[in-house]
């Protein structure tokens, strides 16, 4: 008799197919994003200025990220991105999408190691995967921050709920990864710091020990969180520069926004739209009025309720109520904020824990319902005798209900992998993602002022203009705003105006300073218009507002320097770089200024500064040889010529014909 052969089990079983399926999907979304272009803080990032110079591995720790914050391990992706790939955004948008496809696969091996339940890994997993709530964070160079937290949040979690799980070197293993993982996540974002209640919270969920002592072991186990998060904090006190101010509003109206934002974060994980995607204030949520406030209550109430209630039966929906809480609050208003009051990116941290309690929503009962339905129908007990004691009837209810949850769950991730294609889609270049968040939220200021920044760079004043008068039209609630004593008399008597701004911006910048702004502008926009007299209007109600405005002192300064009168044009250009010494267009004019008064060592001067902010411009290396050549030195003209041929963007054969000049005057200079 022969034996069979053994049974060789199949490596590409369904469940495996499932999981390779969700973390391809993860990758696939975000493919309308990769030929995207530098946006908004990319530029800062991408050269350097926005991780401390990107001088040094050692700066990303000591120097503030973007200026403002201790997030050093997003300094150091982008350190060496820049050090591997360049400056080409094509690879810096590759690392974000890995990044998420990393996090979707720590995310199916969280809700695998929560639920124990392949369907809920799988449909949470994708849940994420399509999660508009992470369009921002991925689509978006400077998005890093948030998916970087998100993704060793993940490991921080997946291995705290196995640390909980396990005893003995295993639990002290798992702890390791976990600790490790929480240390990452502040390191890419404070806001982490705030998941360290789920340390002790995951031993009373997910441990098999008794409740008492399950709370003894959490507690226990949080020590090396807790270290974690104090040497963080030191570390922040030490290199954070001084933190601004939060802004402050009474406590009726902060309750108010808090209940807003919470509205606006609610429809963005639970129920997005195009408009929510793109929500960059709570000025469309304020002309709702109170009603715009309960619904941000309700939901975070019943996410309490839910907690409470499921603490003792389904502990898991518990820890992620808790997870989803702790990550979003502290960006709901409860307490001011000193910058943006809302933006859709710092939900990001939170997206896990509502995709879980999705696929929990959509799937949960689905396969225990059916199985004991075909278990009921296959026993020999007919139908009629199931039904007439009810029994069949109420199964075949559970099932119908099960299946509707479950199709439910498919038509809402077909929607949410839908917006969030159509989202990254957005994220092209400046004037694409700033156009769809005016669009969908005309109260933003940094989303028109971005806008029109964008607009002018392509010479486009009159659609610059229409989208500047609209904005200073709405926030001034009339057109006040066009001549200086009207629009000085409504900004003594309405500070609400500067109010409005604060919650926008934020108190990086003055809300003065970012009024002024706006009002330079308008007066760049009608300068490239052509309507000399409308910018000069401009810029002198800007000045009126902040003196200290470069861009006003800027424009300011065009405007003389264009009517010849030099000395007037000198003053406003040392005014705007004393607010901003790196501001390479500042050099610039200056170095011209100094020029058309025969100062020539001093034009040299601004002339080289203005080229080694600005490396890659041919322009400013010609008229650094230029300033050289005039002052006699041929040989360091000769130079900048060379350098601006091989380094620099240029029109090589003017170059050529520069530099075949130069050689013929200094050889007529030694004769």
């Amino acid at each position: 008799m022969v034996k069979d052969a053994p049974h060789k089990a199949r490596f590409f079983t369904g469940w495996r197919i499932a999981y390779i399926i969700t973390i391809l999907i993860s990758g696939i979304v975000y493919l309308p994003a990769m030929s995207g272009l530098p946006i908004w803080d990319d530029h800062a990032l991408i050269g350097g200025r926005g991780i401390g110079g990107g001088k040094s591995l050692s700066a990303c720790f000591t120097e503030p990220f973007l200026l403002h914050y201790f997030r050093p391990l997003v300094s150091m992706s982008f350190f060496f991105d820049h050090k591997v790939f360049g400056s080409g955004p094509f690879f810096y948008h590759q690392t974000n999408l890995l990044i998420h496809v990393a996090t979707t696969l720590v995310c199916l091996l969280l809700f695998r190691a929560a639920f124990q339940s392949r369907l809920i890994s799988v449909a949470g997993a994708l849940a994420f995967a399509v999660q508009p709530a992470q369009v921002s964070t991925v689509a978006w160079i400077g998005g890093r921050t948030d998916s970087l937290c998100t993704l060793f949040a993940a490991v921080f979690a997946w291995a705290l709920i196995r640390s909980a799980q396990s005893c003995g070197p295993r639990r002290a293993a798992w702890t390791t990864v976990s600790v490790i993982g929480f240390g990452l996540a502040l390191l890419a974002k404070e806001q982490a710091i705030s998941l360290l209640p789920l340390a002790p919270l995951a031993f009373r969920c997910f441990s098999s020990a008794p409740h008492r002592d399950a709370w003894r072991e959490g507690a226990r186990w949080s020590t090396p969180y807790t270290i974690t998060a104090v040497a963080f904090i030191a570390a922040w006190f030490v290199f954070y520069p001084s933190p601004h101010p939060p802004v402050m509003h009474a406590l009726t109206e902060q309750a108010a926004l808090a209940g807003r934002t919470m509205t606006y974060y609610t429809s963005l994980l639970a129920a997005p739209s195009p408009s929510s995607l793109h929500l960059l204030s709570v000025g469309t949520l304020e002309r709702a009025g109170f009603w715009s406030v309960l619904p941000g209550l309700a939901a975070m109430i019943a996410l309490t309720l839910l907690a409470a209630r499921s603490l003792g039966a389904r502990p898991a929906i518990t820890w992620f109520c808790a997870f989803l809480m702790l990550a979003v609050l502290p960006v709901c208003n409860v307490l001011p904020l000193p910058s943006l009051v809302v933006a859709p990116y710092r939900v990001g941290l939170g997206g896990p824990a509502a995709a879980a309690l999705l696929a929990y929503l959509f799937t949960s009962g689905y396969r225990a319902t059916v199985a004991r339905i075909a278990r009921e129908t296959s026993c020999g007990e007919s139908l009629e005798a199931q039904e007439s004691d009810g029994s069949y009837r109420s199964y075949k209810t559970d099932s119908n209900f099960a299946r509707l949850r479950l199709a439910a769950g498919c038509l809402a991730l077909i929607w949410f992998g839908a917006l969030t294609t159509w989202g990254a889609g957005q994220w092209q270049d400046e004037r694409s993602i700033f156009s769809t968040i005016v669009r969908y939220d005309p109260d933003s200021i940094v989303g028109r002022f971005n806008l029109t920044t964008a607009l002018l760079k392509l010479h486009k004043s009159g659609p610059a203009l229409v989208e500047l008068d609209g904005l200073m039209t709405r926030l001034f609630h009339s057109r006040a705003w066009t001549e200086k004593a009207t629009a000085l008399a409504v900004l003594r008597d309405d500070r609400q105006i500067l109010v409005r701004i604060r919650e926008n911006q934020g108190n990086a910048i003055r809300p003065e300073g970012w009024l002024a702004a706006l009002y330079g502008q308008m007066g760049f926009a009608k300068m490239d218009g052509l309507d000399r007299t409308g910018a000069r209007n401009c810029f002198e109600i800007g000045l009126a507002i902040d003196r200290t405005n470069e861009d006003v002192n800027l424009g300011l300064a065009q405007l003389a320097y264009d009517a010849g009168k030099m000395h007037a044009a000198e003053g406003y250009l040392y005014v705007a770089l004393a607010a901003r010494p790196q501001r390479a267009e500042l050099h610039m004019l200056l170095g011209h200024t100094l020029a058309s008064m025969g100062r020539w060592r001093q034009a040299q001067s601004e002339l080289e500064t203005w080229a080694s902010l600005q490396p890659w411009s041919g322009q400013a290396h010609i008229e650094v040889a230029q300033a050289r050549s005039r002052r006699g030195d041929y040989a360091g003209a000769q130079a900048s010529l060379e350098y601006a041929l091989a380094h620099a963007i240029c029109d090589p054969a003017e170059v050529r014909a520069r530099l075949k000049d130069l050689r013929g005057r200094a050889a007529s200079f030694l004769n």
